[in-house]
């Protein structure tokens, strides 16, 4: 595919979509997710891929570019690669937007900059990632600077803000950093595989109504 490539939608302006599942391989250049590639003003939620995705830029696990529509309970575990910038687990570009109680597991990799576990690349103040988690490899090739990728939010830009992150974790040593382009990574902490285990890691989560944990098991 081209722009606007994705395993359920391409475009999705103004709608929503709800509890989709994608197991295909998605391929394209710009705006490229394992549910939709362009995801504007509407939501996405109890949606998830476990398909590899690729492009060039905005490519995500469930959406290659978000835009003021929000994406909950839904997870990846594909393996998301972007050849440019903007690469992530759930989102590759969020934009005025909301990503709430979701996981990855997939391997990312992007270039440049913009690589995360979760999104690649805050584009403004309003956008936000609160309760999830990463487990995937994050990998930046050829980064623009030192601190370009996160296992949370790969790149906060100059529009992003770390307040805007909140009760996040990512699996220690698969990314550097929580928060790429910050000062700092507050609430977005790395945790080792026994910690991410137990509920008592997850401050603030709701294990009623939406999260499940096996004590010391999954």
């Amino acid at each position: 595919g081209g722009q606007y490539t994705g395993g359920i939608v391409g475009y999705m302006h103004m709608g929503s979509i709800y509890s989709c599942s994608s197991s295909v391989t998605v391929s394209g250049t710009s705006r490229v997710g394992g549910i939709a590639g362009r995801q504007f003003q509407g939501p996405i939620e109890y949606c998830s891929n476990t398909g590899a995705v690729s492009g060039t830029f905005y490519v995500g696990g469930i959406a290659g570019q978000q835009n003021s529509g929000n994406i909950k309970k839904c997870y990846n575990t594909g393996s998301i690669s972007g050849t440019l910038r903007d690469t992530g687990g759930i989102a590759g570009e969020n934009y005025a937007a909301g990503i709430e109680n979701c996981y990855n597991r997939g391997d990312v990799t992007g270039k440049i900059y913009g690589a995360g576990g979760i999104v690649g690349d805050f584009a403004h103040s309003a956008s936000s990632v609160y309760y999830c988690y990463s487990t995937g490899t994050v990998t930046l090739k050829s980064p623009s600077s030192g601190k370009n990728s996160g296992g949370i939010v790969g790149d906060l830009g100059t529009s992003g803000s770390a307040n805007n992150v909140k009760s996040c974790y990512y699996l220690t040593d698969t990314a550097s950093y929580g928060l790429g382009n910050s000062a700092s990574d507050t609430n977005a902490a790395p945790k080792s595989d026994p910690e991410l285990k137990e509920q008592s890691t997850f401050s603030g989560w709701d294990f009623t109504g939406v999260w499940e944990i096996a004590e010391g098991s999954s």
